[in-house]
């Protein structure tokens, strides 16, 4: 259980520094491996988590759009 928990953790982290970095660059300024080095992971530990940048934006969107609904 405990591992679940951190797989999570990692993966709110990605969501939390992605959102930054798209808000304060853009999109397309914004790199895979920028956004592993912010959450202090490696990009390939990344690709764990979500299959691309695109599937992180999106993600992203849902977020704030959950975000906002509440």
């Amino acid at each position: 259980m405990k591992q679940a928990s951190k797989k999570e953790d990692t993966k709110q982290r990605i969501l939390d520094e992605a959102l930054r970095l798209f808000s304060q660059s853009g999109y397309d300024a914004v790199s895979v491996e920028r956004i592993a080095s912010a959450v202090g992971i490696k990009a390939p530990s990344l690709y764990k988590h979500f299959k691309s940048k695109q599937e992180i934006f999106d993600a992203c969107l849902l977020y704030t759009s959950d975000a906002a609904d509440d």
